[in-house]
């Protein structure tokens, strides 16, 4: 904790910083700051729902156990200290803060919402998990089995497939594809996102410099990155969801089933398709809510006067 403290309390900054440099160690401390609030708040939840369980229910030994309640007292008072540390880091900003918070505000809402929401999934699962556990007549599992766990890996990663793969397609069919009106479509000519990139602009990106391959990989870079994650994603959902079918297969007594086998069943078909449907339906409503409805102030919409037959790209 020392060197987070050291970390966060020093507001000496290098004298000679560009902007870029300025917002990279901005955005780095922001970040640092969210993962450790939400891991500190995850835990003091666990030390909260561990202790009750000890005075509760003093006869049962599994879950939790005192060493892993003693574990997370430890950790959670550590993580509290750092929550002290990004309140005083808060209310003694580093140069350009204000303009860097101005300018990255909405990347880092999401951030710390992701982290609350993930927060908010990992103790719910790992309580209603134990709970199946329990009905099943099986012994409960303690958090770090869960984290690892099949109906962790499987639930998370089903998700996160299809957020990935909506994104990807996305970004590569408004490539070519219209709709007529849509704040979230090209228009029909071309477009500044259209032309070729020039080393001659102003701060062009370095792979622009380089040109050649890394140029030609630069200027699909976007949809590369996310079709990655969603590939990533998808393998991860498999493993968890076999992790998961076996785990379900050996409380009944039943053998094993092997990768060949559940890629090809309807249980992990069905946990993807449910997942992509919703995410297809939320593109079809941007896309076609946007041709007749207003929302003042937002990129996402038209301007309010505008009519419906306007494309905003």
């Amino acid at each position: 904790m020392f060197g987070a403290y050291k970390y966060f309390t020093n507001k000496t900054m290098p004298v000679q910083l560009s902007d870029k440099d300025i917002t990279h160690c901005c955005f780095t401390r922001l970040c640092l700051s969210v993962c450790l609030i939400s891991v500190a708040f995850m835990c003091t939840i666990i030390h909260q729902y561990s202790l009750f369980h000890l005075i509760t229910r003093p006869a049962v030994s599994t879950i939790p156990e005192k060493s892993t309640v003693a574990w997370v007292r430890n950790e959670a008072g550590d993580l509290k200290m750092a929550l002290v540390l990004f309140i005083f880091f808060k209310y003694s900003p580093p140069h350009n803060m204000k303009k860097f918070w101005r300018e990255n505000s909405l990347s880092l809402v999401f951030l710390a919402l992701f982290f609350v929401a993930l927060v908010g999934q990992v103790f719910t699962g790992f309580k209603e998990h134990n709970k199946e556990r329990k009905e099943e007549g099986q012994s409960a599992i303690t958090l770090g089995s869960y984290l690892g766990s099949g109906h962790f890996l499987q639930a998370t990663f089903e998700n996160w497939e299809s957020e990935f793969l909506q994104m990807a397609l996305f970004v590569i069919l408004t490539i070519s594809l219209r709709q007529k009106g849509s704040s979230e479509s090209k228009k029909f000519e071309k477009e500044e996102v259209d032309r070729e990139p020039s080393v001659s602009r102003k701060d062009a990106p370095w792979a622009v410099h380089k040109g050649g391959l890394l140029l030609g990989l630069y200027k699909h870079s976007l949809s590369i990155v996310l079709a990655l994650l969603f590939v990533i994603s998808f393998i991860i959902h498999l493993y968890g969801s076999l992790k998961d079918e076996n785990e379900q297969l050996a409380i009944k007594g039943l053998p094993k089933e092997n990768m060949v086998d559940h890629i090809v069943s309807a249980r992990f078909w069905f946990e993807s398709f449910q997942n992509w449907q919703s995410e297809f339906l939320s593109v079809f409503a941007i896309v076609v809510l946007s041709i007749f409805f207003r929302q003042k102030g937002s990129p996402q919409s038209k301007p309010v006067d505008a009519p419906d037959s306007e494309t905003e790209g």
